[in-house]
């Protein structure tokens, strides 16, 4: 038996998932008191790190990159319909204690990764804490195709919120640096996902200078969503995170409706910041990105 070839085989996945989705958005009864949310910004700021803290909180689930919405589906189905689906299956399957799902720290498969792309690994688990009488808030976490397509969601499902992270320039881009790909689809768009905010990336032979471009392109359009809607989007510092990882994660459940009392959260994943130590950049590195994304001279290494 001769398989379609995998661009065929990925248009039929992803129109299998819309029509499946809409089938469960439309045909079954609404779940009460459910409160929609994505996580999403810039790769290696932190996206996986706050997932990992809010999941620990009683009454909210994150789903971290599940392969039902990823960027190349986007592409090829309703992103919408894709999202809203798959967040309303989640809810369901949670409700009735099944397992969803996530990505977890190989060394230790009953904990969920901080760090997908060092340490994470995809399997199934099952959501603890669910209290099904009360509000439930259900997301999902993939950074950069969520964030190309929030103002659609925003338009179109009024419920759902977001909560957008971003990390110092310097920081991210010596860790894209050897990390995804180098932002693979960027420069060669056969590669990974085709992401709208990628068009609006000044061409230039530089590969830094086009990073530092989508950098600076992608935390102006975070920041833009949180002053449009400034209560339906929260934006995060990671290094406010890292500072203050209680406050922030208790600020951040407030955001998604949590009606969960306060309870202490583990925060044996959060590692302390280090002191500047770009190995990936040179000096020329470092004043690039710091002139193109505008990083004020106090951010910048002594």
């Amino acid at each position: 038996m001769r398989f379609p070839p995998e661009p065929t085989r990925e248009l039929i996945r992803a129109k299998y998932w819309q029509t499946f989705y809409q089938f469960i958005t439309l045909k079954r009864k609404p779940i009460p008191n459910l409160r929609p949310f994505i996580v999403a910004g810039p790769p290696r700021s932190g996206t996986s790190l706050i997932c990992t803290l809010l999941n620990a909180k009683p009454n909210i689930i994150i789903s971290n990159e599940p392969k039902q919405i990823t960027g190349k589906r986007f592409e090829l189905a309703d992103p919408t319909t894709l999202l809203k689906g798959f967040i309303i299956q989640t809810a369901r399957t949670a409700i009735r204690k099944r397992k969803i799902y996530n990505k977890v720290d190989p060394r230790n498969p009953d904990k969920l990764t901080a760090d997908t792309f060092n340490t994470g690994a995809a399997r199934r688990y099952v959501p603890i804490n669910i209290n099904p009488d009360q509000p439930l808030a259900v997301g999902a976490k993939a950074p950069m195709p969520l964030l190309d397509n929030l103002e659609d969601f925003c338009n179109n499902w009024p419920e759902l919120k977001a909560v957008l992270i971003v990390r110092d320039p310097l920081r991210t881009i010596n860790s894209w640096r050897h990390t995804f790909g180098w932002q693979h689809g960027l420069d060669d768009p056969s590669k990974g996902a085709k992401l709208k905010i990628y068009d609006r990336v000044p061409l230039s032979p530089n590969p830094l200078e086009r990073r530092a471009h989508l950098w600076k392109i992608t935390v102006d359009q975070c920041a833009h969503h949180a002053q449009k809607r400034p209560s339906r989007v929260l934006l995060i510092q990671y290094e406010d995170l890292i500072d203050n990882p209680a406050q922030v994660v208790t600020n951040t459940a407030k955001h998604l409706g949590s009606p969960a009392p306060e309870t202490p959260i583990d925060t044996s994943s959060v590692r302390p910041q280090s002191s500047p130590n770009y190995k990936n950049l040179n000096e020329s590195d470092i004043q690039l990105i710091t002139r193109i994304c505008q990083v004020p001279p106090a951010n910048t290494p002594v």
